[in-house]
């Protein structure tokens, strides 16, 4: 029932509520399996929202649970809370120091070029928290599979090791 996917793992309908379309899941079956997906991180976050399932009897299972919710988690990363928190943060702490400066000494024709400025500072700031929670998802993402693959090599699980895996790019 499964088909082909870009990491040449099965796709397969997760359990899902009655009447409604059901998603394609990535199954996960071996250390190769995981290896391509960590060499295509880049190409993760375009997955099907209800992420992968890894099924590979050598891997305990808290460490397959772990990989499951990081590439989910990886998988819905936008950073928008975190872009907000800091929009709302850098807007908050230039409104009082504006408010401070002319309670102090009255309104100056330059506290408008200090607010333009703390515009475009707190849309950078918006941007950097954005770009940098993604990255914190990636590299959660990465770790969890490092971890995995070390797990199944300790195991010495014999078929579907890492180390013929050929590099992908990033």
């Amino acid at each position: 029932m499964g088909h082909f996917s870009p990491f040449g793992v099965t796709q397969v309908p997760p359990e899902h509520a009655p009447g409604l379309e059901p998603q394609l899941r990535i199954v996960l079956r071996s250390a190769r399996d995981i290896a391509r997906l960590k060499g295509a991180a880049a190409s993760v976050p375009r997955l099907p929202e209800s992420g992968v399932r890894v099924l590979i009897d050598e891997l305990d299972p808290a460490v397959a649970t772990r990989l499951e919710e990081a590439t989910r988690r990886y998988i819905q990363a936008c950073g928008c809370a975190e872009g907000a928190a800091a929009l709302l943060l850098v807007l908050a702490a230039a409104a009082i120091h504006l408010s401070l400066q002319i309670l102090a000494r009255g309104w100056r024709p330059g506290d408008a070029v200090v607010a333009g400025v703390a515009l475009v500072a707190a849309g950078a700031a918006m941007g950097l928290a954005k770009t940098t929670a993604i990255r914190v998802a990636r590299i959660r993402f990465e770790r969890r599979c490092e971890e995995a693959l070390a797990a199944l090599e300790v195991g010495g699980s014999g078929q579907g090791g890492c180390n013929d895996v050929p590099a992908m790019g990033r």
